[in-house]
């Protein structure tokens, strides 16, 4: 892996930052990254066909491209911004459903009818699942960074450790070490990666660009 700076994913404020300028398409397309899938995700578990999840998708980034100028940080936090547009375009694509598919037991000419709320997914759950996306997100990026900044076999007994939750045992004989070099190679990496992680934590939270 390359280690430049250039390929690492730009936290949040620097990305909304360049993506004021649509003609900015790399940036575009980073955001698209990092939330494409969880849209997808939150889209499917509202009840949502694949087909129906995909125009979420693309509606959701439609809105999010008119509207970005007008997103205030101080009002609300991002992921709460946008998990308002998801939850109104999944609401806008239930209601494109013919209503005798949304309610067959029902008289779709009755004043009564009324499409159905997007009650299986709430707002709230929309937030969460988007704040774990950003996890994820942080989560991948730190390891990748200090990727760079440290030995590779240093961050791979890390990476064994916590990222796939092996004993010290099992790192030592997977990789030719002995208990007390895996011992000593977490107590000097891990707070390396701690850090980094509460950089770019910090970097999202209060908006400004990690440098």
């Amino acid at each position: 892996m390359n280690s430049g700076a250039s390929f690492w994913p730009p936290t949040r404020p620097t990305l909304l930052k360049r993506m004021e300028n649509a003609d900015d398409h790399e940036a575009w397309r980073a955001f698209q990254d990092r939330y494409q899938q969880p849209i997808i995700t939150i889209a499917r578990k509202a009840g949502l066909s694949d087909d129906e999840s995909n125009e979420v998708l693309t509606k959701s980034l439609e809105a999010v491209w008119k509207s970005l100028g007008t997103y205030d940080r101080g009002r609300s936090m991002f992921r709460t911004w946008l998990a308002g547009i998801v939850r109104h375009r999944i609401d806008e694509q239930l209601r494109l459903r013919p209503k005798h598919d949304l309610l067959p037991d029902d008289d779709p000419g009755s004043s009564a009818w009324k499409p159905p709320p997007s009650g299986m997914i709430t707002e709230p759950e929309v937030v969460r699942l988007l704040e774990e996306a950003d996890e994820r997100f942080l989560d991948q990026t730190a390891w990748n960074r200090l990727k760079s900044c440290v030995p590779p076999k240093h961050w791979q007994v890390l990476h064994e450790l916590l990222a796939h939750g092996r004993t010290g045992e099992e790192v030592a004989a997977r990789l030719g070490l002995s208990r007390a070099n895996v011992y000593v190679i977490r107590l000097r990496t891990e707070p390396k990666l701690r850090k980094i992680r509460a950089e770019l934590l910090g970097a999202e939270e209060q908006g400004k660009p990690l440098k």
